[in-house]
């Protein structure tokens, strides 16, 4: 039988009305400024890193926080998290390639950074490179990325140029790793990256960065 009915009339939603919980995520990028990464890789890497932020923060807003640490002979905190695009952008114009890959110090430090985030906010380690840590760093940089495990971060690695970049190396670091050719578009790959992990969070819809 015809159960019984009735036709409604069609209501737009108050958009005002309506609350969307989006979780906070900080992310650091931890990136390679050895002297390798002198030139086009550098410049790339420089607008990607921007690039990506806004499309990060235009997403999160103010739960969003993007912080940097540059690593060479050293690392050192280039800006720490912030949701002020335009500081972000200053210190990131900062960034100078010289000096050797204490890729080691580069992810510890980032590491303490972001483990500032405030509780239940999602925590990202990203990490760009071009190359190998210093051969007398290998082993500790394995023993650092370990160590991230049950931090309650995700690591994941950029390497740029395929024909300097171990993959199986960066794989070893963390399964969430991609290399491109130096000339690829690092903002994308970061995307892919970003993309990734929140899936692994169960969190894509809050901070999908909207890059393909």
């Amino acid at each position: 039988q015809m159960l019984a009915g009735e036709r409604l009339p069609y209501e737009e939603p108050d958009l005002e009305q309506i609350s969307i919980r989006i979780r906070p995520r900080w992310v650091v990028f931890a990136v390679d400024t050895s002297g390798s990464m002198s030139g086009q890789k550098m410049q790339n890497a420089k607008q990607a890193l921007i690039q990506t932020a806004r499309q990060l923060l235009a997403m999160g807003g103010d739960t969003c926080r993007i912080g940097v640490v540059g690593f060479s002979r050293e690392a050192e905190v280039i800006c720490l998290p912030t949701s002020d695009l335009g500081k972000l952008e200053k210190a990131v114009n900062n960034l100078q390639p010289t000096g050797t890959t204490s890729m080691d110090e580069g992810i510890e430090l980032a590491v303490q950074v972001v483990l500032a985030a405030p509780a239940g906010a999602d925590r990202d380690v990203v990490m760009l490179t071009d190359g190998m840590p210093d051969q007398d760093k290998r082993s500790r940089t394995l023993q650092i990325a370990n160590s991230v495990q049950g931090k309650g971060i995700t690591l994941s690695s950029l390497g740029i140029g395929k024909q300097d970049v171990d993959l199986n190396f960066l794989q070893t670091l963390t399964p969430l790793s991609l290399v491109i050719e130096s000339t690829g578009n690092i903002s994308e790959a970061l995307g892919q990256l970003l993309t990734q992990s929140a899936k692994n969070r169960g969190a894509i819809t809050d901070v999908d960065p909207g890059v393909p």
